[in-house]
């Protein structure tokens, strides 16, 4: 038996082939969903160990919230009564930190790189008034 394989060469062939490479290439993915079975949970506990590896690569201490990749790290910090909070900016853009909603207090935009404290006597939400997105909170324990 010989196979004629003359039609790949013509105009409508070709289509024929690059519409099987792609079927062919396509039909071997495996969808995959992942099975999380409480999503808050996994977000809180994957964020506490990003959280905890970029201040441990940047040798930060424990009441010091880095800015990076658009994000407060952590996002949640529990302190002292009385304890002082710092912000760094290790971000490439300008940041700041602001007392949420009404920003009774703020940082003032902080350029990559610079830093601003406050002592804290009790518990806030803040945010990034440039990129309101950005959010984090503050909690003194008794």
């Amino acid at each position: 038996m010989i196979l004629d394989l003359s039609f790949m060469t013509s105009g409508i062939g070709k289509y024929v082939i690059l519409i099987f490479l792609v079927v062919s290439c396509n039909s071997n993915k495996k969808s995959e969903t992942p099975a999380i079975s409480n999503e808050d949970a996994q977000n809180t506990h994957m964020d506490t160990v990003a959280s905890e590896n970029v201040k441990r690569e940047l040798h930060i201490g424990k009441d010091t919230i880095v800015i990076i990749g658009m994000e407060f790290h952590p996002k949640e910090l529990h302190l002292k009564k009385g304890a002082t909070v710092v912000w760094i900016n290790k971000d490439i853009v300008p940041h700041d930190a602001s007392e949420f909603p009404n920003k009774n207090w703020t940082s003032g935009p902080l350029a990559p790189g610079e830093s601003w404290k406050m002592k804290v006597d009790k518990s806030y939400d803040y945010f990034c008034s440039i990129h309101i997105t950005m959010k984090g909170k503050l909690f003194v324990d008794p």
